[in-house]
């Protein structure tokens, strides 16, 4: 797929005027225009939050997590499992599904014709004892669904209940050793004198962020669209010296991470 053209046009008078801009900001350190974009398996990805920090996050927070002094919990083989994770193929003859979607609908369109009609007509008697017959039939197709995909589920709610149980028992130790995660930020901003920059990403997947010159890291997460409990998660380095520039993210710039 080729890509869209960035929120900048670059045509011949625009570039030089960005190569003056950019020569200009070099000796008064300006923020320049850095446009990033974002795709996944070739396709843009709107909506989507980046941010540059003038810090590296990881960094950070391994120097919190090593003053705390206790390691983390250890899911190393959880995770690896998660992160392999496939759901379940739909069943190829789903008949039973597709007979209780059939007997709902009739339910509902029964039902319907209840709440308006006169409960005093002698025809009412008859359509409620049709409907309590539908009623206890979709009750019966739905109980047989579920029991014929319950294999090929149950894995997965186990699954799901483990990285659950894992998550709560994570994210509480990253409570305690992250506590002071907002002052070091603050110290380590103050003492650059820069400021994160965040911006959304357009229906291209493309966003513009003004950067200083500096070194700046570029932050983003991403759901995986298949597997439920992984993310992209992309921190990439770059260093800006007062000439725009694009950054691709890809899934092939990122890494895979346990989304919990």
């Amino acid at each position: 797929m080729t890509a869209a053209a960035p929120p900048l046009k670059t045509n011949r008078r625009t570039l030089l005027a960005l190569t003056f801009a950019g020569a200009v900001a070099a000796c008064t350190d300006a923020p320049i225009p850095i446009a990033v974009r974002v795709t996944l398996d070739g396709a843009p990805v709107a909506g989507l939050e980046v941010t540059a920090l003038p810090y590296a996050p990881t960094r950070l927070l391994d120097s919190l997590a090593a003053a705390y002094g206790e390691p983390p919990p250890d899911f190393a083989d959880l995770e690896e499992e998660l992160l392999a994770f496939a759901p379940p193929p739909p069943a190829p003859n789903d008949e039973t599904g597709r007979a209780a979607r059939a007997t709902r609908d009739s339910v509902a369109a029964l039902a319907d014709s209840l709440r308006d009609a006169d409960r005093r007509a002698p025809e009412y008697s008859s359509a409620y004892r049709r409907f309590r017959q539908l009623y206890g039939r979709l009750v019966q197709r739905s109980a047989a669904r579920e029991a014929a995909r319950r294999g090929d589920l149950d894995p997965v709610r186990a699954l799901a209940l483990r990285a659950g149980r894992a998550a709560d028992s994570l994210r509480a130790w990253e409570r305690a050793a992250y506590g002071g995660l907002d002052t070091a930020t603050t110290r380590a901003e103050d003492s650059l004198g820069r400021r994160p920059v965040t911006g959304v990403t357009d229906a291209e997947g493309w966003v513009t962020l003004m950067l200083a010159p500096g070194s700046w890291w570029l932050d983003a997460r991403l759901d995986h669209p298949e597997n439920p409990f992984a993310e992209y998660v992309w921190e990439r380095p770059l260093v800006t010296a007062g000439l725009w520039f694009r950054v691709p993210l890809s899934e092939r710039t990122a890494r895979m991470a346990w989304r919990h």
